[in-house]
């Protein structure tokens, strides 16, 4: 077989190349996906693929080794010529594989599925497969599965090519705004005001000059001379290279500069300045450098406390709400994304549909500084080529809505890797960006903010537009000049001074004015803005004042210190452990849970050092050996502890747990300067020991437990069930029923106030026999009990109980306080992102303010839905509408705001339709609002329904085993007896069966058993139970056959004929048969063992007459087995 070759195979290279999936990043989603797959065909390997020109990649694997193999001779070379899934249930019986090195060698491939993934609906990329080693016939639910991980797998690779053109459009906004930032103008009599200081150098002379501003900036005396060298070697060394390349250029090459470095100053203090420098050109050539210096530390601050901040949001910026059209070359909108709608003005119900010069939109376009009318929507569906980064505002008419859009459009004509033929259209508001740029225009041709000068006699002489706007002062007062004691007035009665006697506000404002000194204050306008004054008295008498309007600072205060409280109840509300640690081993925080999993409850760890400090872990670490103290390493060398297990011994004779250590540096690109490590520590002391010892669990499991049998009567019990509910040997021994202990509860008060057998038949009725269910309750002596039932598939039931009394204290507690700050913004966002919960938090209106990228991945959200802002409502509404939620939004909604609002701590478990089952917590937060925390906990459910499906069936065989076959027939018998429903039990016995594995081996044996297995269900009907009771030894119980023998012996004709077919095991053909003893089931015993005993007694009859044949019990049996 060779791969598909020519112009269709090179445009599916061209699109596997623009896609960028290639050897791209592995990733988590991926594995869990094919794993899942695996699992539900029961198939040792299953993998994604991606089809290069010679060789095929693994996305993702499992049951594979290597991560790519050559493409020639490969079952998904030919899956890709097709759009429709591919399935070959022999590879040995199809002509196209069965001489190919995968079948006739290793790893010896017999069956395989594979979907071909299809993003553009043309170009087929790669396939979903799943292989096994030997032949089978998949089901259509397995292949229906398959096509469904398909259309997540499809899914994920969108997401892919979105966060590519995210990132693209992310590059090109932040190249916009560092356009917008240029050079102002040097203006030595406002330096004082605005912070800005000029410089000049004389390339003739090599001189250098300061302005007294820039000199202060410096803090050099006014007589200091600079020079080139001087004023370069100010700057942090780490940036000097940079900004001595920067002056090289502008020497040589005249290209402007514009930086924001760090700096020192002749004191010794590190502050942050802003420097820009153009040529000035005089006869053709470059004769002087000038340029502007500005102190902008404070600046930088507060830049770096809101990006601190707005780091936990970094799910929010890497989702840009840019618009996306695809149109033909009629107009005709094709396709588009909601906000594209948005920013249009529509809803999507009103694009749909739509042309674009239907659309009725007044667009204005920017070019070369002036504004005209324009259509550049139509134009890019005839000419596309000429819509490149096309800036235009757009206002739907009719509305007060007007945005900045940038264009681009790109025509997937005739020359596309798609064969497609319209034009993708991009809208990105830049109105933000644009409102910057006209702000920075304003500020170079008026100066920054608003600025008056009153004359020396103090009337008002020049102000400019900012002054005004800020101030929001009459139109009259400007132009008549009005004195700065009657602005001033308007301003203290109007209440810009704040309340109290304008009089007196007055006097304390004039002394500001008339103080020689420069001054510097913040006052908030009536209509909320927060501004930043700066006043210099001049020596003439005169006054000039600017004002800046700080509001956005304010804002970022106010938002780190929203995020600090979210951040310490999320810390607080957190079932993981979590330290935060210096590289020198010094603990910073603590949070509750990390005290307790490390056994030092009460003691105090901030400011001691993990060296000092015997907490008894310990861990083998891959390829270094045994680790003694994990946690020194983890402040040490962070990258080394990734999901560790480790031991922990408490020094203080607590009890020995299991821990998952994983180690994450707060700033590991240090683009903060930020020194620290976060530890997540999570207790798996429970799963570790059911990984080391499954037959322990019983005995030894971490809580009571309990199994009652089919007749809800308890069957057994261990220590730590009696001890929690303070049960006497005496009642277990009694083997009481369910509903006697629900009478004894009631009896000694756990269940409150009351009569106890009514408060008890409550209890009874409620309990739901037929599915899983958590309980809590407070028993008598205060302790808090968690009850979890599940019932087993041949009735009956197992409980489990828990003491969680502590628990309950902690949420109790978490819910009532608030603890103080220890952590900032960038720890909290390591922590999430170093969780294996989802996390979400909502504000006290029930609207999303923060979440993590697992909480989208567990819930697999699609792109757009989660954005900050978005209520609960709106989400879950999202998901009634895709078919994943049933029920009434807001009567859910609201049942669970008024219980948070309550001081409830809300936990629910729910299987998702894509298959996950979560557990989540809502706790509330103590200023309104609540956080919730999700986890994926299907492998832990999984894990239980396997071991509880191992307990009940053969291993080999899949059959029922003898525990089950023992539990229905005690259930044939009852119903017999107490409905009359009459029904038959067969022993069968394999004749021959011995030959075959002393000929052949015990592996054709145990294939042989198997095929038996199957011809035996399909002889029956699905009602009745067919069990494997020991080596060739098999008995079906069938239900419903009445009292007559015709039905019975129909079956048992069946049977004898079905396995006296020769069977083809391993490339044998083998021959068997088969006796079978029939007894009935009358219902006048309920005793199994006479039954049985006839069945065996006719079992007999047959094998001692020619065996290969069937026999109902007969009276004379009884004495022919008795004399044999």
């Amino acid at each position: 077989m060779t791969p598909v070759q020519g112009d269709s195979e090179q445009d599916r290279l061209d699109a596997l190349a623009t896609l960028q999936i290639l050897n791209s990043e592995r990733l988590p989603e991926y594995d869990d996906l094919v794993e899942t797959l695996a699992t539900i065909f029961d198939a040792p390997m299953a993998f994604i693929s991606i089809v290069g020109k010679d060789d095929l990649w693994f996305k993702a694997k499992i049951g594979i080794d290597v991560d790519g193999t050559p493409r020639k001779g490969t079952f998904c070379d030919q899956a890709i010529l097709s759009r429709e899934l591919m399935v070959v249930p022999n590879a040995l019986e199809d002509p196209r594989f069965r001489d190919t090195s995968l079948v006739a060698g290793p790893p010896y491939t017999r069956f395989y599925a594979g979907l071909p993934l299809c993003l553009d609906g043309t170009h087929i990329l790669g396939t979903l497969c799943v292989v096994d080693t030997k032949p089978r016939q998949p089901s259509q639910t397995q292949l229906r599965q398959l096509q469904r991980m398909g259309s997540i797998v499809l899914g994920l690779m969108k997401s892919h090519r979105a966060q590519s053109e995210t990132q693209s459009a992310l590059r090109a906004t932040e190249e916009q705004q560092r356009l917008a930032m240029r050079k102002s103008d040097l203006l030595e009599e406002i330096t004082a005001v605005s912070g800005v200081g000029g410089w000049e150098v004389d390339i003739d002379t090599d001189t250098v000059t300061w302005t007294e501003k820039t000199c202060e900036i410096h803090e050099v005396d006014d007589d200091f001379v600079p020079t080139v060298d001087m004023a370069l070697s100010f700057y942090a060394p780490d940036c000097r290279r940079q900004i001595s390349y920067a002056v090289f250029c502008l020497k040589k090459k005249g290209v402007a500069w514009d930086l924001e470095l760090p700096f020192v100053t002749a004191r010794g203090r590190e502050i942050w300045v802003r420097t820009a420098g153009r040529p000035i050109i005089e006869d053709g050539r470059t004769t002087r450098l000038i340029g502007a210096f500005q102190d902008i530390t404070e600046r930088k601050q507060s830049e770096q406390a809101v990006l601190h901040s707005e780091a936990v949001h970094r799910t929010t910026l890497e989702s840009l709400s840019e618009g996306i059209l695809l149109v033909n070359r009629a107009g005709q909108i094709q396709s588009f994304n909601p906000a594209a709608a948005a920013l249009l003005g529509y809803t999507v119900g009103e694009m749909k549909g739509q042309k674009l010069q239907d659309l009725d939109l007044d667009i204005e376009c920017e070019e070369d500084g002036h504004v005209s009318g324009c259509n550049p929507l139509q134009q890019a569906a005839v000419n596309p080529d000429k819509v490149c980064n096309v800036v235009a505002n757009v206002t739907r008419r009719g509305t007060d809505q007007s945005v900045w859009l940038r264009l681009n459009a790109k025509s997937i004509g005739d020359d596309n890797a798609y064969g497609l033929d319209g034009v993708v259209l991009s809208l990105t508001d830049v109105t933000a960006t644009k409102r910057q740029l006209i702000a920075l225009q304003a500020i170079f041709d008026n100066l920054p903010g608003g600025l008056v000068y009153y004359d020396p006699d103090r009337r008002l002489a020049v102000c400019n537009k900012d002054f005004q706007r800020l101030l929001q002062l009459p139109q009259e007062f400007i132009d008549r000049k009005a004195p700065l004691l009657e602005v001033a007035t308007y301003l203290a009665k109007r209440g810009d001074y704040g309340p109290g006697d304008p009089d007196k506000l007055l006097e304390e404002r004039f002394r500001y004015f008339n103080d020689p000194k420069p001054h510097i204050y913040e006052r908030v306008s009536p209509d909320g803005t927060h501004l930043e004054v700066r006043g210099i008295p001049l020596p003439s008498g005169g006054l000039i004042t600017s004002f800046f309007d700080i509001s956005e600072r304010k804002r970022a205060e106010n938002i780190l210190r929203y995020s600090e409280a979210v951040q310490r109840t999320t810390l607080e509300s957190l079932s993981e452990g979590i330290l935060l640690l210096t590289h020198t081993g010094e603990i910073q925080s603590a949070n509750p849970a990390a005290i307790d999993l490390l056994g030092v409850t009460g003691r105090e760890l901030v400011g001691l050092n993990v060296t000092d400090i015997d907490f008894g872990l310990r861990c083998d670490l891959e390829g270094k050996g045994p680790c003694h103290a994990p946690l020194e390493l983890a402040a040490r060398d962070p990258g080394s502890l990734r999901d560790v297990i480790a031991r922990l011994s408490p020094t203080n004779g607590h009890p020995r747990k299991w821990l998952r250590l994983s180690a994450m540096p707060i700033d590991d690109d240090q683009e903060f300067d930020l020194d620290g490590v976060v530890v997540s520590l999570t207790d798996i002391t429970e799963t570790k020991q059911q990984a080391d010892t499954l037959q322990s669990i019983f005995d030894n499991f971490p809580g009571g437990i309990v199994h009652y049998d089919e007749t809800l009567r308890l069957a057994s019990s261990n220590q730590q069930f009696r001890d929690l509910l303070e049960y006497s040997d005496e009642l277990i021994e009694d083997r009481p029923y369910l509903y006697d202990f629900f009478l004894f509860n009631a009896r000694r008060g756990d269940y409150g106030p009351g009569d106890p057998e009514a408060l008890a038949l409550e209890r009874y009725r409620k309990y739901d026999l037929k599915k899983s269910q958590v309980f809590e309750r407070r028993a008598a002596n205060g302790t808090y009990i968690e009850t979890r039932s599940t019932p087993l598939p041949s009735g009956g039931l197992i409980h489990n109980f828990y003491d969680i009394t502590d628990r309950k204290n902690l949420e109790e507690q978490l819910a009532a306080n608030e603890r103080l700050a220890r952590h900032r913004s960038q720890e909290l966002e390591a922590i999430l992102a170093n969780m294996r919960q989802g996390v979400s938090v909502f504000d006290a209106r029930g609207r999303l303010s923060l979440w993590n990228r697992q909480y989208i991945e567990i819930f697999n959200k699609p792109e757009g839905d989660v954005y900050e802002g978005v209520s609960l409502i709106e989400l879950i509404q999202a998901e009634k509408d895709r078919g994943e939620f049933e029920g009434d939004v807001q009567e859910h909604v609201m049942d669970l705001m008024i219980r948070l609002s309550a001081g409830e701590v809300v936990r629910s478990k729910f299987k998702h339709p894509n298959g996950r089952i979560v557990s989540a917590v809502h706790a509330p937060l103590p200023a309104g609002g609540w956080i919730g925390t999700h986890e994926d906990v299907t492998s832990r459910e999984l894990a239980a329904e396997k071991i509880q499906f191992a307990a009940h069936h053969d291993t080999l065989t899949g059959l029922a085993n003898r525990t089950l076959f023992n539990a229905k027939l005690d259930e044939a018998l009852n119903a017999a007896s107490a409905n009359g429903i009459a029904g038959d039990l067969m022993l069968l016995d394999l004749d021959k069966f011995k030959p075959v594995n002393d000929s052949f081996g015990h592996d054709v044996g145990d294939e042989l058993l198997k095929t038996v297995a199957q011809r035996l269900r399909e002889c029956v009907r699905s009602s009745d139970l067919v069990a494997r009771l020991g080596g060739d030894e098999f008995g079906i119980i069938l239900t419903g056959t009445g009292s007559g023998n015709a039905s019975t012996a129909e079956i048992a004709d069946r049977i004898v004929r079905k396995i006296g077919a020769p069977f083809a095991v391993q490339d044998h053909i083998i021959s068997v048969g088969v006796s079978v003893g029939i007894s009935p089931i009358t219902g006048t015993e309920l005793d199994p063992r006479p039954v049985i005993k006839r069945a065996d007694m006719a079992l007999y009859e047959v094998k001692h007459n020619g065996r290969n044949g069937f026999k109902f019990f007969e009276e004379e049996d009884v004495a022919r087995f008795a004399r044999a």
